[in-house]
Parts: C-alpha cells; structure tokens; sequence
C-alpha cells in the first residue's frame, strides 16, 4: 500500500464529493424557493401535478449528467492508483456519511408538502450520486489493475468487458429461448 497515493487519493476525492454534495445542496434551494414562487401562482392540484412531473423529469436529466460528470472526474482521481480496498473504503465511507448528513440537513429545512416532493426528488438524486461514486470508483480501479497486471490496456479491458456482457446477453436469450421450447413440447405432451 502506498500511502502518498492514498493520501492523494483522499484529498483528490474529498475535494469532488464536497464539490458535488455542494452544488447539488444549493441547486435544491434554489428549487425550494422556485416552488415558493410558483405555489401562489396555481391550483393545489396543477401544482403538484407539475411539481411531480418535473421532478421525474428532473431526476432523469441530473441523473445523465451526474453520471458523465462523476465518470470523467472519477478516472481523473483514480490515476493516482490507491489501494483498491482503501479507495473503495474511503468513498463509500465518505459519499454514504456526507449524503445521510445532507439528507437529514435538508429534511429539516422541508417545512411543507410542496418542500417534501422537491426533498424527495433531491434524495433520489444524493443517494444515486453516492451509489455512483462507490461503483465508479470500484470498477475504474479493478480494470487499471487488471490492465496492468495483464499487461493490456485499459481501452483492451474495457472491450472485453463489454464484448462478454453482450455474450452473456445473448446466452441467457438462447437458454430462455430453450426453456421455452421445452415448456411448449412438456404442454403439448400434457395435453395429448
């Protein structure tokens, strides 16, 4: 284990989630005080008809550009190459106990239903960010090793992953495919 690594590691990665959970704590009240603005504006029904709608919508969007924001800044970090069970550790450590933080943070500051389903929508957003810095960070870091332990390029391990995840799909379409064939010829046996 490499403790400067580590180290860098850490400081790299508590630098980025405090930089996500931030701007993802001021975009929430920013959206607090929009729904404030809009409330007087409709009907109860209308508002949270298209409160709900745009939430999903909402979610949906960050949750694209959450992911190719945390996978770029990711391999970034990761260049460092930590110990793998160390940086696992640290970001699941870090994400889950500063998302839980922001959580309970935020929930106190929801002081009405129309608050509670922008809240919502913002939990699904935190704790998918979190999800996504652990299994980002995870993965990133067993492809470099098994690049450099095979000796191959971390491209090479890329596409051998995907390639076996396509095979993988197409075995398990022949496989269904065959259990449905003998489905159909034990139900054409009963049947006789």
């Amino acid at each position: 284990m490499n403790s400067f690594k580590n180290l860098s590691f850490s400081l790299n990665m508590f630098a980025y989630i405090s930089a996500q959970y931030y701007a993802l704590t001021r975009l929430c009240y920013w959206l607090f005080n929009k729904v404030d603005l809009i409330y007087t504006e409709m009907s109860d029904f209308k508002f949270y008809a298209l409160l709900i709608i745009a939430g999903l919508i909402a979610v949906s969007v960050l949750d694209v550009i959450i992911v190719r924001i945390s996978f770029f800044c990711i391999l970034k970090i990761n260049k460092t190459l930590p110990d793998l069970r160390y940086a696992v550790l640290f970001t699941k450590i870090y994400s889950v106990g500063f998302c839980a933080f922001l959580l309970m943070f935020l929930f106190s500051d929801t002081d009405s239903m129309k608050k509670m389903v922008v809240f919502l929508s913002m939990a699904i957003v935190l704790i998918r960010v979190a999800y996504l810095n652990i299994m980002i960070t995870k993965t990133d870091l067993e492809i470099k090793y098994h690049a450099i332990k095979l000796g191959i390029s971390e491209q090479e391990i890329r596409k051998l992953v995907k390639q076996a995840r396509q095979d993988r799909k197409r075995s398990d379409l022949i496989i269904r495919n065959i259990k449905n064939k003998v489905h159909e010829i034990s139900k054409k046996d009963i049947d006789f």
